[in-house]
């Protein structure tokens, strides 16, 4: 990937050739800018242009950094269930493992082999939404009296959760980053479209019958819904 000096700043940058008019410039990750262009803008006109807007660049980097060390997932800790569990490195000539113990997770891994955050927590996260959405969807169908056909995790961009007309509840393994009581929220929210498909008031009756707080969780959802989808994203 080519990279390109902007004041102190080192950056990668990926030039798209597109057929468009217009040339926009966007940061996908602090450090790496994307600069989309017409067929004919060359390499060093590209370059010329980022120029130009060094400042404006240099100014939403920061805000990438700034942000970064606020993310729930980190070189210092990750987002389980709503609690910040530390990370501790323990190296080990076993294959890449992930261990969780009270407040601090383990990863074990061969020194030489020092692996991104995403291919070592996405799996993870995945297998633990896996166990505890289905074992929470089992204790709140019984409540609702209701039977899902199927338990799916996937990884959605803006969706938190999903239920189909045949009954298959979908959920976005992010969700175990956020409090048990907003996991619980969610759960309790596809089940119940399993009695009413809809957003109706009806609906929204069924929810706080089983979930009086749900306001509140769901306001949670909205004000910090953005930030966890984010999460592990390439």
């Amino acid at each position: 990937m080519p990279n390109i000096q902007l004041g102190n700043t080192c950056f990668d940058y990926i030039q798209q050739k597109q057929k468009r008019k217009t040339i926009t410039i966007a940061l996908k990750n602090a450090g790496q800018i994307l600069i989309k262009t017409p067929h004919n803008i060359s390499a060093k006109e590209a370059c010329d242009i980022l120029q130009r807007y060094a400042d404006w660049i240099k100014e939403k980097n920061q805000a990438y950094e700034k942000l970064s060390q606020q993310a729930p997932i980190n070189d210092n800790y990750i987002l389980y269930r709503g609690r910040k569990i530390n990370i501790s490195r323990i190296f080990s000539p076993t294959y890449p493992a992930v261990q969780l113990i009270d407040d601090h997770i383990n990863i074990y891994y061969p020194s030489s082999l020092l692996l991104p955050l995403a291919e070592i927590f996405l799996p993870w996260y995945k297998m633990q939404a896996r166990l505890y959405l289905t074992e929470r969807t089992i204790f709140w169908a019984e409540k609702l009296q209701v039977n899902p056909a199927n338990i799916s995790v996937k990884d959605q961009k803006s969706r938190w959760g999903s239920c189909s007309s045949l009954k298959n509840l979908n959920y976005n393994w992010r969700i175990m980053m956020a409090p048990d009581n907003i996991i619980d929220y969610l759960i309790v929210h596809e089940l119940s479209h399993l009695k009413e498909m809809n957003h109706s008031v009806k609906f929204w009756s069924i929810v706080a019958q089983y979930d009086p707080s749900y306001k509140k969780h769901r306001l949670w959802l909205k004000h910090n819904g953005d930030l966890l989808l984010h999460v592990l994203r390439n």
